[in-house]
């Protein structure tokens, strides 16, 4: 017997651990209707075939591939999922067709996914001798879900019968860092490749049923006369990575009552300089590869449904930095250089939107004979125009909430089980009383398998206390809305709450199962963010990003400091393990345990005496369940075991 009960102990131990380890924050790729995926045009265009070169760093490309270049299964174009690409954006590759749908509804089904092709492209009268090679980089995963060890990225050659081969990876190792892009060189040299409709393809293998198994490409080179040695995969590009950043610190939106001048912050970017090579100049010393660059910045301002805009003009004034070959280059730009005079942003105007674009000027263009600094070798490149990559834009807002996030979120994260809660941390400025008072919150809960329409959460606010979440101000219960892609629902209070300058918004999950919210990679607040499962808050140190979550602060007809009520706390449930009997001490309205398949079971509490009550769980089935009892609108969650 005691070896039985040391048996089921030991087991329960396991169970316990085991379910400790899956009850955490957890990561959801998109699905269906989640991500907004550029939709093929139809039409089948009887054009020329292309010349040499070819090149494209998709930067300047708008969510789908350039149709003059390429045809395209499923890819798209975007600034989210890389880390440290060489241009601004890429082309990057999933489970997820063009129309934004699982190739495959099963999450068991894996095969080819999304496609890239070339547009045929005249290769006839060229032979091996004319060295035509083809280039590009590539990341696996990014910010996206990593992809299986199974799961490949691969290129093909097609032949003049139209025969697909794949000539890449081939016995080459895929590099599987995700923070790093890699670069490939493959020279074409079969002679069935060398005619005038040669195309070349990239395709993905992994599963078919969501955003899962990500891969980016950027920077696809083809041409002649090139080779292997080092030149040869040096381009005469200094582009911008990434970039740049708010000036809001980080947050991309405030409310403009919160606004003041001193609460700018520096900008920071990337920049990469895609040659590599440290050649000399005439004078027989290294070449430099100086840089400046603009920050133009446009204000709109609205009041009373009219608008009004400024722009300025900044260039830097930078004469002997260097951009190093083939390294990243992490810019800091200070604010001062915006020459924001403090009237353009006034407190009292209902929204304002302040435009950055960064340009970079890197002589790109400039021919070797032109100065010492141009490396552009127009009988090579041409017609390639390098400047592509040396602007982009950020955009910010002044409206009535704050946003962490860009307002796109590339997967989602969530928890599991009803009862389980999420807070997001942010801190105000101390304003003036009457703008101190959340109203609402703007959420986007996207399509991850199930739709979340319908669902029940209770949205909540939380006081500070040692930097976490305590005292719960409001709790509102609420039945989640359909939205598009990337689209926020405003969840109104019936009181905006006032809230100190440290405060937490956020939610507690009242059902079980799968259910997300967005949450952008590109700008990492997981520090902020926090979950609680059994009655103590943790931090999450688990993903990386900002959720789209966002306060929205202003008045109601009716505002409220608090609520009387105190969360519940933790009370004996006993015996654990057990085989019947369950008794709970305390007296509660409602009982429910759920399996962790997600089957709930209700059950009506028996009262023993004014403080002690039972459930009999012995027609379940052996194993772990999460037990819940509530008072009012109060919940404790609990793991029991359930023996024979």
């Amino acid at each position: 017997m005691c070896k039985f009960l040391r048996s089921v102990t030991f087991l329960f131990i396991l169970l316990v651990a085991y379910q400790t380890a899956e009850a955490q924050i957890s990561y959801y790729p998109l699905q269906k209707n989640a991500v907004s995926k550029p939709r093929p045009s139809g039409r089948q265009q009887a054009d020329e075939p292309l010349s040499l070169p070819f090149w494209d760093d998709f930067s300047f490309s708008n969510g789908m591939p350039s149709d003059s270049l390429w045809i395209t299964n499923g890819v798209y174009v975007n600034n989210g999922l890389a880390i440290a690409p060489p241009t601004i954006g890429v082309a990057s590759f999933d489970g997820l067709d063009s129309f934004g749908a699982p190739y495959v509804a099963s999450s068991t089904s894996f095969g080819t996914t999304d496609t890239l092709s070339s547009k045929p492209i005249d290769l006839s009268g060229l032979s091996a001798a004319d060295d035509v090679y083809i280039s590009f980089y590539y990341q696996y995963a990014g910010y996206g879900e990593t992809p299986e060890e199974s799961d490949t990225l691969s290129l093909a050659f097609k032949e003049t019968d139209g025969t697909w081969n794949t000539v890449w990876p081939a016995s080459a190792s895929l590099n599987r860092d995700s923070s790093e892009f890699t670069q490939v060189l493959i020279k074409i040299s079969n002679p069935e490749y060398f005619h005038e409709n040669f195309q070349f393809q990239f395709s993905c293998f992994g599963r078919q049923s969501g955003a899962f198994d990500v891969w980016n490409i950027d920077y696809v080179y083809l041409n002649k006369n090139r080779s292997t040695l080092a030149e040869d995969t040096s381009y005469p590009d200094r582009s911008i990575s990434s970039g740049p950043s708010s000036i809001f610190g980080k947050y991309n939106a405030v409310p403009i009552s919160h606004f003041e001048y001193d609460y700018l912050t520096d900008l920071k970017f990337q920049l990469f300089n895609l040659d590599n090579i440290e050649d000399i100049d005439i004078d027989g010393q290294p070449r430099r590869q100086p840089f400046n660059y603009s920050l133009d910045v446009t204000i709109t301002s609205w009041k009373d449904s009219a608008s009004t805009a400024a722009s300025f003009d900044n260039s830097s004034d930078i004469t002997n930095s260097i951009l190093f070959p083939q390294r990243i280059s992490n810019i800091t730009a200070p604010v001062s250089v915006l020459n924001i005079p403090e009237d353009a942003i006034a407190r009292t105007d209902d929204s304002v939107f302040v435009d950055i674009k960064l340009v970079l000027n890197a002589s790109d263009n400039v021919t070797t004979g032109d100065a010492d600094v141009g490396d552009y070798l127009p009988e090579k490149y041409a017609p390639i125009g390098f400047r592509n990559n040396d602007t982009t834009t950020v955009k910010l807002e002044l409206k009535d909430y704050y946003a962490y996030d860009d307002g796109t979120a590339e997967a989602a994260v969530g928890l599991n089980y009803s009862g389980d809660y999420i807070a997001y941390r942010f801190i105000r400025p101390a304003v003036e009383v009457g703008k101190d008072s959340v109203k609402a919150l703007d959420m986007f809960f996207p399509y991850l398998g199930t739709s979340p329409a319908n669902k029940s959460i209770y949205i909540c606010i939380w006081d500070n206390d040692k930097d976490k979440p305590n005292n719960l101000l409001i709790r509102k219960a609420q039945s989640l809305l359909e939205s598009g892609v990337n689209e926020f629902v405003r969840y109104e209070f019936e009181q905006a709450i006032v809230v100190p300058d440290t405060f937490y918004v956020g939610y507690l999950q009242n059902v079980n199962g799968k259910l997300g919210i967005g949450i952008d990679r590109n700008n990492n607040t997981q520090e902020d963010i926090f979950y609680n499962l059994d009655g103590e808050w943790q931090v999450n140190t688990i993903i990386g990003g900002s959720l789209l979550m966002r306060p929205v602060f202003g008045s109601s007809p009716k505002t409220i400091t608090g609520i009387d009520r105190k969360p519940l706390k933790s009370t004996a449930i006993y015996p654990n393990p057990s085989s019947g009997l369950v008794y709970i001490e305390g007296q509660y309205d409602k009982v429910w345990v759920t399996d962790l398949r997600g089957i709930t079971y209700t059950f009506s509490p028996e009262n023993i005496s004014n403080n002690l009550q039972s459930i009999n769980i012995k027609h379940l089935p052996r194993g772990m369940y999460i037990l819940q009892v509530q008072n009012k609108e109060q919940v404790y969650s609990t793991k029991i075991f359930k023996e024979d």
